[in-house]
């Protein structure tokens, strides 16, 4: 049976839907250092997309609900400067559209930037991909580390040259900031922030 589209809040909660991925295959054992970076900067992306395209969705239904409105100039206030992890999490999708990583590796990047985050070691690796492919024209085909890949969030650095730490509290909350606590952190405040707009809409 196929999904309808059967209201404009649809699109957010596919969004949403990318992130749960991301929280779930990140928390896999044994993953490898580039598939974490991977789903580390998908969420990145799907939850400033999600919560973006919630704000569309709400404009949509042309609803005249205050409490939604003052919902959106709330966040809006809190991405713009007022909240550490939702700051970070903007100016790190920004990041990576327009210049670099957001994560360290210590298979990459040896000598450890500083500011970084809590660092995960994610285990002894070994792993193989085919020489036939194209990206192995620069990355190695055979990767492995057996005292253990060390991953950690970086600051960021926005487009007018301005640094954005590593979250250390969201929220007025003390947040554990390695990459997936910043991660589940994020879509528990635009997971709720989703839900609540989407009540609002109740008033049409």
């Amino acid at each position: 049976m196929l999904m309808k589209k059967i209201t404009p809040f649809h699109d957010p909660a596919k969004a949403l839907a990318h992130c749960e991925v991301c929280l779930d295959e990140i928390q896999r054992e044994k993953i490898p250092a580039w598939a974490y970076e991977f789903f580390f900067n998908s969420f990145v992306f799907c939850i400033n997309q999600a919560w973006e395209l919630s704000v569309e969705a709400f404009q949509m239904t042309k609803c005249t609900s205050v409490p939604g409105q003052a919902l959106i100039d709330r966040v809006k206030q809190m991405r713009d400067r007022d909240d550490p992890l939702l700051l970070y999490v903007r100016e790190a999708r920004n990041q990576l559209a327009h210049r670099e990583s957001i994560l360290w590796i210590s298979d990459e990047e040896p000598k450890m930037p500083e500011g970084v985050g809590s660092i995960v070691n994610l285990g002894a690796s070994y792993y193989t991909t085919d020489w036939k492919r194209y990206s192995c024209t620069v990355l190695p085909s055979l990767s492995f580390n057996f005292a253990g890949t060390q991953v950690a969030a970086k600051p960021v650095v926005t487009r007018k040259g301005g640094v954005v730490a590593v979250p250390e509290n969201n929220a007025g909350q003390t947040l554990d900031n390695s990459p997936f606590s910043i991660m589940r952190a994020a879509y528990e405040f635009y997971g709720k922030n989703f839900n609540d707009l989407f009540q609002h809409t109740r008033c049409i």
